[in-house]
């Protein structure tokens, strides 16, 4: 590829020293654990039965194992590890290189550099959310905070900067970037207090600011971000791979695009966004200060949300579905999403719709929930109250293909026309559950939380809105 150019690819370490290994002339970079030798575990790939393990309402449901081998199809597409392996071996980098993989698919990525590249690391770092039980040598692991930047965010951050600057001139950078890279490791900008930068994204979380703009703040912000990265790198070779959670495969948006130049986002918007957030003036000064483009560098689209969508829907088809795939991405407000999907007008016969994307929470309490349980008990209100001769067997699954739903322990949920009616039989006022923004409590008391623990990938969200069931 051209420098610039974006392709795409197909459809715990043990607790160490503060030094890790050599990056390359000498120096070492400052860590929080040490990679191990022993047998590498990096990754959770999940099966159908463990998926209707976690959620026993699911399990119940006639087309139940339907659904969860098409979950599990969709994780098995975008195995960060099969498709960085496969990604390398078809780049020459030389006799030697270092790796930084960032991200919720972080170590899984690594994982895949250290087996396609054989023994070429001489070293790596990865910045993950969780700590592996292992890694390859000889990466170090550092853990940060999301999905709001604190402590160990900007200590990740400091870890990266020393990992980069103190790599020989010579050696080759390979970089995979993952979602939850924006939160996981930060740099402020000069003159931006650490707290501020925390702040904002706290701020724009909160308030329900999509994905999109919230990652077009962070870029002006951050001097890993919006290509912060390749000027730290300098003129050596740099090549991105990049597994993407958003849609539409623009590459520049992931982890707020480290590698890549802010997308042309018109700053008067941006600035707009930050006054309305109440952020400080220290934030529109820097907003409005130019910023010199970063080297061109090649990045590798290995995966995205479309990739998991269409996994999935190749096994609701094989089930008799009509499957239509969304070409335009889920987003806007999940209580809002999740009750039009439940009203949508009904196809004949047994349809599936299959849709990716991220939708936003507006937190107005302080109960437990994440997008993914907001849109599904939101769509179990709608069901309940729409005409029979739509939502009698409709059935709906909002899952977070990395396993995590906010401040839920699960990836989502699951709803259909009778649910409603199961909470209030149990003392459960959905409604009220909704309004604090407690929704995980309330789909788990009625079994119909995902719960699948981390899965060691991260494509955004798969919705799933199935209507005829099992041909009943």
């Amino acid at each position: 590829m051209s420098p610039g150019s974006v392709g795409h690819l197909g459809s715990r370490a043990t607790p160490g020293s503060a030094t890790g290994p050599h990056t390359g002339r000498g120096r070492r970079t400052r860590i929080f654990f040490r990679s191990s030798s022993a047998s590498v575990v990096v990754a959770v790939l999940l099966d159908a039965s463990r998926i209707l393990a976690g959620c026993p309402r699911l399990a119940a449901w006639p087309e139940g194992l339907v659904v969860a081998r098409a979950l599990e199809r969709a994780l098995a597409a975008t195995c960060p590890r099969t498709l960085v392996a496969r990604a390398l071996a078809s780049l020459d980098l030389g006799p030697r290189c270092a790796v930084l993989a960032m991200g919720k698919a972080a170590s899984a990525m690594a994982a895949g550099a250290a087996g396609a590249l054989d023994g070429r690391i001489v070293c790596g770092l990865v910045v993950a959310k969780h700590a592996p039980e292992a890694l390859p040598p000889p990466f170090a692991c550092v853990v940060g905070d999301h999905p709001v930047p604190g402590p160990a965010s900007l200590a990740a951050g400091r870890a990266v900067v020393d990992f980069v600057e103190g790599l020989a001139p010579d050696l080759p950078l390979v970089v995979a970037i993952s979602g939850g890279t924006s939160s996981l490791a930060v740099a402020p900008k000069a003159g931006l207090d650490p707290k501020t930068l925390a702040e904002a994204s706290r701020r724009a979380l909160s308030a329900g600011l999509d994905i999109g703009r919230t990652n077009a703040l962070r870029m002006r912000l951050d001097r890993l971000k919006g290509g912060g990265l390749a000027r730290l790198a300098g003129r050596r070779t740099v090549v991105g791979l990049v597994l993407s959670d958003v849609p539409g495969h623009d590459a520049a948006f992931v982890g707020s695009g480290p590698l890549s130049p802010p997308p042309p986002v018109p700053l008067e918007r941006i600035a707009s966004d930050a006054r309305a957030l109440g952020l400080p003036p220290s934030v529109t000064r820097l907003l409005a200060r130019p910023s010199e483009p970063p080297p061109k560098v090649p990045l590798l689209v290995l995966a995205d949300p479309h990739t998991a969508a269409h996994a999935a829907a190749e096994v609701l088809e094989d089930a008799g579905f009509r499957t239509i795939v969304d070409a335009t991405a889920v987003e806007g407000v999940a209580r809002d999403v999740g009750g039009r999907l439940a009203r949508a007008p009904r196809s004949p016969g047994r349809t599936a719709r299959v849709a990716a994307g991220e939708t936003t929470v507006r937190v107005e309490g302080a109960g437990i929930g994440g997008r993914n349980t907001e849109l599904a008990l939101a769509a179990a209100l709608a069901l309940a109250e729409g005409p029979k001769e739509t939502t009698r067997d409709r059935r709906v699954v909002a899952f977070a293909t990395d396993g995590e739903d906010g401040t839920a322990p699960s990836a989502g949920g699951i709803a259909d026309a009778r649910l409603a009616a199961d909470l209030r039989a149990a003392g459960i006022d959905p409604t009220d559950a909704l309004a604090r923004n407690d929704s995980y409590s309330a789909l788990a008391a009625a079994g119909a939380a995902l719960h699948t623990g981390p899965t060691g990938t991260n494509v955004a969200d798969l919705i799933l809105v199935l209507d005829g069931g099992a041909g009943h």
